[in-house]
């Protein structure tokens, strides 16, 4: 029996990617849960304020964000069944202190992923995604890659 091989379509990636950019960009915070995932984000582009909560509560992670004056978060914690059960939390405790919870976004991501369910497992889709990165984006990794017309 062949296992099916998860592919990600990198339009439609860099279409819902884009808009992650402008949101952390215009000041919107994103929280993971370990420091792969954040090294993946910063592979992938993701300027600002990254947060990781493998090893604090979500309560502790809301205080955090609240006195650092964040006003719009993305979570993408893992999108399995704890993930989904962390990200409900934070969203919990992120809304009770005011902070938007950009929730469709996430949604969004899930739906291009697919079959993925960590966020860290990117990782293994870097370079096929760069190749095919939109040329309207300005874009730096510590590759040198850098492709220009986005500001």
């Amino acid at each position: 029996m062949r296992r099916k091989v998860n592919r990600i379509d990198p339009l439609k990636f860099w279409e819902v990617w884009t808009k992650l950019l402008e949101e952390t960009r215009e000041g919107a915070a994103i929280v993971v849960e370990g420091k792969h995932d954040y090294i993946v984000l910063r592979e992938l582009f993701v300027e600002g304020k990254i947060y990781t909560c493998s090893e604090r509560s979500a309560s502790l992670i809301a205080d955090l964000i609240t006195s650092e004056g964040v006003k719009k978060v993305i979570i993408l914690t893992d999108f399995d069944k704890m993930g989904e059960k962390k990200a409900w939390e934070l969203a919990f405790f992120l809304k009770n202190a005011g902070i938007k919870v950009l929730e469709g976004l996430r949604e969004e991501i899930k739906k291009v992923l697919g079959r993925i369910s960590c966020i860290e497992d990117l990782r293994f889709y870097t370079e096929q995604l760069l190749e095919k990165a939109p040329l309207n984006l300005y874009l730096k990794s510590e590759r040198g890659l850098v492709l220009m017309g986005y500001q």
